[in-house]
């Protein structure tokens, strides 16, 4: 089974709900860094609507933690409904 792909929003920082900490420090000059200073996100990052304009999110947490250090306000997220079963390991 697939993710399945509702929509692609922008998203307040705020309204992100993350479930893992990542230490910036341990990312800070990786090429994806580099990469995000110099051209921004070019990936969405995935998450799930909980409702009341929140959202959690299922996957994008580097970039998410990248983009939050150099002080972006949104991000475009790809909203997703995910099956019962998925396994994030065979996506």
């Amino acid at each position: 089974m697939d993710l399945v792909k509702v929509k692609t929003i922008k998203v307040p920082i705020e309204n992100i709900v993350t479930q893992i900490f990542i230490e910036i420090r341990t990312i800070e000059n990786t090429p994806l860094a580099i990469d995000i200073k110099k051209n921004g996100i070019k990936n969405p990052i995935y998450v799930e609507d909980l409702g009341n304009g929140k959202y959690r999110m299922v996957d994008g947490y580097h970039r998410y933690y990248i983009g939050k250090s150099l002080g972006f306000k949104e991000f475009i997220c790809t909203v997703v409904k995910i099956p019962e079963g998925y396994n994030w390991r065979k996506k």
